[in-house]
């Protein structure tokens, strides 16, 4: 008989009585997701679009776009269907992974760390480059269209080259890179690859878990108890844990939590009383705590936090009373506060960006909102097209490259909320 998943964000809305916006997330949202260079979002009929740089098949469009970049790497500047019937999507650095309304768990993009979960991939893109005298070439394998891999998955999330799955029975399931130790399952019997340690298929990690979030080498693990266990790289103490070296199994790291993202090298989670805790990287403010200093250990940023999201350098949260607030990196607008492009800029501490938000996701050079109306929502930069507004933005770089300074509805797609 199957255990049934312990939803920790209700826990704390029937404890505390907090007046949560409908439809929010207590961490990233299942039903959109932002990367480094493209984006889904499920719409309310639940079909599944993707739109941004297609170089390695991470649209699951089966090699489809509609533009190219001046160096001829396909793009898709417009939201275009690829899948039904979904109810969850996670993004990685060039792959990613959604579940059906039946529980089925499709994959696609990138494989070359086997992060797809499936050794044998359609597609493949080879480079040639000259080593010494006698060319080369770089064979990157790919999946163009969604394949299913995994069957009773209630959540999933991606990592740069990694992907994880939490089934209907709490058990934990990971695969891909583990160079840092990021799956979880230590670094025996892995595959040594050029690319380094890595797992091709799901391989069990552990039992009794709520929830999973992957940052860029690091894992955080949310246990039904509302415990908070990590492993991967610990470089700048993304784990949690003050003076201890990557680790290649789970440690525990904290208590009493209600929700968890994982940043490129920062962590954050909510607690069961509304707190918000972030730690790690903070180089450019992405921690929201005023100042430039790593931290090593988890610190208290804000109350009465409904969600959070962290980025690659910037971190989102939505309040309990609906306000969006962004901090860390702005270099490409993708706070969203208004700014001019194209300065060295900042924000370490949070500033509100938009009212009425129901779920955010953070990427790296952009974001991604749904107000509770339904209407999605996106700004920072439109480089690959990964703000799905065809290049039409309010601003444009040095470079000349588009660039959105505040939320631009994304016309003609709607989220459902609970």
């Amino acid at each position: 008989m199957k255990k049934r998943m312990i939803s920790l964000s209700l826990s704390l809305v029937l404890a505390l009585g907090l007046a949560v916006p409908a439809g929010v997330a207590m961490g990233d949202p299942e039903n959109l997701s932002a990367s480094g260079v493209f984006t889904a979002v499920v719409d309310e009929k639940g079909t599944l679009y993707t739109f941004g740089s297609n170089n390695y098949g991470q649209l699951g469009s089966d090699n489809r776009a509609n533009s190219e970049d001046e160096y001829g790497t396909p793009e898709q500047t417009v939201p275009l269907a690829v899948l039904e019937d979904v109810k969850a999507v996670a993004l990685g650095d060039f792959h990613g992974a959604a579940i059906k309304e039946d529980g089925t768990l499709w994959t696609w993009g990138c494989n070359d760390n086997g992060q797809v979960g499936k050794k044998k991939v359609n597609d493949k893109d080879v480079m040639w480059y000259r080593a010494r005298i006698l060319p080369r070439r770089l064979v990157t394998p790919y999946q163009s269209v969604p394949v299913q891999i995994m069957e009773d998955v209630a959540q999933v999330s991606a990592g740069d080259y990694f992907t994880a799955a939490v089934k209907t029975d709490g058990t934990l399931w990971m695969w891909g890179g583990n160079n840092y130790g990021q799956l979880g399952t230590n670094y025996e019997n892995d595959q040594k690859t050029k690319a380094g340690n890595c797992r091709k298929e799901p391989t069990f990690v552990m039992e009794d878990v709520a929830d999973v979030a992957c940052g860029a080498y690091h894992t955080l693990i949310l246990k039904t108890d509302g415990t908070l266990w990590a492993c991967g790289s610990n470089e700048y103490s993304q784990l949690g844990i003050a003076g201890v070296p990557d680790q290649p199994v789970p440690v525990q790291v904290m208590t009493d939590v209600a929700a968890i993202s994982a940043g490129g090298f920062c962590s954050a989670v909510i607690k069961t009383d509304g707190t918000l805790w972030t730690w790690g990287q903070n180089d450019q403010g992405q921690l929201g705590l005023g100042d430039t200093r790593d931290r090593h250990e988890p610190t208290q940023v804000m109350e009465n936090v409904a969600q959070i999201s962290a980025g690659g350098y910037h971190m989102t949260a939505i309040t309990t009373d609906g306000t969006l607030w962004a901090w860390g990196n702005d270099r490409q607008n993708q706070l969203g506060t208004g700014q001019p492009a194209d300065r060295e800029a900042w924000e370490t501490k949070p500033v509100q960006v938009m009212t009425d938000a129901a779920l955010v996701d953070a990427g790296t050079w952009s974001t991604l909102a749904v107000k509770t109306d339904g209407t999605v929502w996106t700004w920072g930069t439109d480089l690959s097209g990964q703000l799905g507004l065809d290049g039409k933005t309010d601003l444009t770089d040095e470079d000349g490259y588009p660039v959105q300074s505040v939320p631009a509805e994304l016309e003609g797609l709607k989220v459902k909320l609970p």
